[in-house]
């Protein structure tokens, strides 16, 4: 198992009371600085320390990462005042009720999540308009599958739901707050085009198809992530993700555009033919 000090400190403390922490020692029972570590100890050489004082409550659902070390130890770039976050949901097709598992657990379907500083969970969806064809459409908290908020409520409740194969949340970009970015995603998803030729294609499509991992990893772009960063997400998502990172046009301007193009490339072609 990884540990941030690789081994040269005993990071994690289930059974003892009184605990070697950085140059002290911590009672785990009360929760208090109990006593220092001598100058000789503190100086013998260590590659690397503990970066922080205590178990982050949420290091079950990061377990690749130690428990102490805060901001996937990065704390220049990346921060965590309050808990809020932009989240990704991977979950199965969402072909059922939401308490039972799907049968089809090879695709996977992705939504957003945000839970910003209003409290509220900002969810976002795409799919067809008609099940798995027709308009390319968004979907809501009052509109959405039932499936996606029976994952996402169970999560935040702290609950397993079999259709749910990842949670992951997603870094803020360099130079944004995270109420910047919040608000940047929440914007993003919904100035979407809702344009009547944008259909929904199961794999993705051209540019005026797409689906549902296509419209959450635009708007992850679109919002200021990196390619890098859609990159790194995507390889920590389970299953099949078609389309996931294909950036599509997104608002009625970009959309229009679009279809336009697509327009004139078979009218050109029809032409050609006869």
């Amino acid at each position: 198992m990884f540990t941030s000090s690789k081994d040269e400190f005993e990071e994690f403390h289930d059974k003892a009371d009184v605990v070697e922490i950085g140059s002290v020692y911590f009672n785990t029972i009360t929760n208090k600085v109990v006593g220092f570590i001598t100058e000789e100890k503190e100086k013998s050489e260590v590659s690397s320390a503990t970066t922080a004082m205590s178990v982050d409550p949420k290091c079950e659902k990061y377990y690749w990462i130690s428990p102490y070390a805060y901001c996937l130890n990065n704390p220049v770039k990346f921060v965590d005042p309050d808990g809020k976050a932009v989240y990704l949901f991977a979950t199965a097709l969402p072909t059922t009720d939401g308490t039972k598992k799907s049968v089809v657990p090879f695709a996977t379907h992705t939504f957003i999540v945000v839970r910003g500083s209003d409290d509220v969970n900002h969810y976002f969806a795409f799919g067809g308009e008609n099940g798995m064809y027709g308009k390319l459409t968004m979907f809501n908290n009052k509109t959405g599958y039932p499936q996606d908020i029976q994952v996402y409520t169970d999560q935040a409740a702290g609950k397993t739901n079999p259709n749910q194969k990842a949670c992951i949340e997603m870094p803020i970009p360099e130079g944004m707050t995270s109420e910047q970015f919040d608000k940047k995603v929440i914007g993003t998803a919904e100035s979407f085009g809702n344009n009547p030729n944008v259909t929904y294609v199961l794999n993705g499509g051209g540019e005026t198809g797409g689906n549902c991992n296509t419209s959450t990893s635009t708007i992850l772009s679109k919002s200021g992530e990196s390619e890098k960063t859609l990159s790194d997400t995507k390889s920590n998502i389970p299953g099949v993700v078609w389309g996931f990172g294909d950036i599509k046009p997104w608002t009625a301007t970009e959309q229009k555009a679009a279809v336009q193009k697509e327009n004139k490339v078979l009218e050109d072609a029809n032409k050609s033919i006869k």
